[in-house]
C-alpha cells in the first residue's frame, strides 16, 4: 500500500548552501560554502598554464594582479575565522 503524506518522512535538509560569493569590497570568489552550522568556506579556482621541465605546475607562471588579490582575499577570510581553499588546476 502507497504510505500517507503524514507517515512520509519529510524531505532531506540541505547539509551544506553553495553558491558564488561577492564578499562587500573585495573580489568575487568562484565558490561560497555554508555548513547549516554556519561556518562559512571560500574556494578560488586558479590555472596553471605551463608545466615545468620537473614536471610541476607552478603558480602563477604569469603576473597576475587578480590572482593575487583573490589569494590575498582568501587570506584575509582565514584570518576572520572562515575556511578557505585555492584549488590548482
Amino acid at each position: 500500500s502507497k504510505p500517507s503524506a503524514a507517515s512520509a518522512p519529510p524531505p532531506p535538509q540541505p547539509r551544506t548552501t553553495a553558491a558564488r560569493k561577492l564578499e562587500p569590497e573585495k573580489s568575487r570568489l568562484d565558490f561560497w560554502l555554508r555548513r547549516p552550522d554556519g561556518q562559512e568556506h571560500f574556494i578560488e579556482v586558479k590555472n596553471c598554464h605551463m608545466v615545468y621541465p620537473d614536471g610541476n605546475g607552478y603558480f602563477p607562471d604569469s603576473i597576475s594582479k587578480r590572482a593575487s588579490r583573490h589569494v590575498h582575499h582568501l587570506a584575509h577570510l582565514v584570518s576572520k575565522g572562515h575556511r578557505a581553499t585555492a584549488l590548482f588546476v
